[in-house]
């Protein structure tokens, strides 16, 4: 369940971003998608903006599309933050 609680109240889902003075050369932010799985340990992907290339490790093509979801609806907020030092420094917050 994305979002949500899974069993032992462990959190089902985390996306984190590096901070623009560790991004690639060639200028994307890198965006760390990752799950816990009970077979496998864990599932993750690894998604650079604003390119949108992925790398996969275990999530299925509808899984996959579900979080390129996320990551492209927020892409804009994920990039300044990353731009900014996080969320915190960014927007105003």
């Amino acid at each position: 369940m994305p979002f949500g609680k899974g069993k032992n109240d462990m959190v089902s889902l985390g996306i984190c971003w590096y901070n623009i003075r560790e991004r690639l050369e060639n200028g994307e932010v890198k965006v760390y998608v990752e799950t816990p799985d009970e077979r496998d340990g864990f599932h993750n992907m690894t998604c650079y903006l604003p390119s949108y290339r992925v790398e996969i490790n275990g999530y299925s093509e509808k899984e996959v599309e579900y979080y390129m979801d996320v990551i492209k609806s927020t892409a804009h907020l994920i990039i300044e933050f990353a731009q900014e030092g996080g969320f915190m420094n960014a927007s105003s917050f």
